[in-house]
């Protein structure tokens, strides 16, 4: 008698929960093929300009752009009604480095 009564109050949440779920879902594939592209582009350019030296700050572009996609992915996330994803911790450079250093600090970070 309970799973009987329980039944409506299901389909009523689930249909609560679409409109955030189908948003979700519909813009799902636009910005993963910008996303993809754009890193692919830069992760590319990055590797054959490298020997220049101008390759290693495309890269870190490249890793600054990822960490942006993620941060809309878990915002996304959050507004579809999901559980929190807790956001990584970066390296911040240090101020008494060189220009550089503090430039190329997300090469160094195992997480990038």
């Amino acid at each position: 008698m309970n799973e009987v009564s329980s039944r409506p109050s299901l389909i009523v949440d689930l249909w609560r929960r679409m409109p955030g779920e189908l948003g979700y879902l519909l813009l799902g594939l636009p910005i993963a093929m910008a996303g993809m592209t754009v890193f692919i582009t830069l992760v590319a350019l990055g590797v054959s300009l490298v020997v220049f030296t101008v390759g290693l700050f495309v890269l870190v572009g490249a890793l600054l752009a990822a960490r942006a996609f993620g941060r809309l992915e878990r915002e996304r996330l959050r507004r579809a009604g999901r559980p929190a994803i807790a956001s990584p911790v970066w390296p911040v450079p240090d101020p008494a480095r060189g220009f550089i250093s503090r430039t190329l600090t997300p090469l160094r970070d195992g997480a990038s």
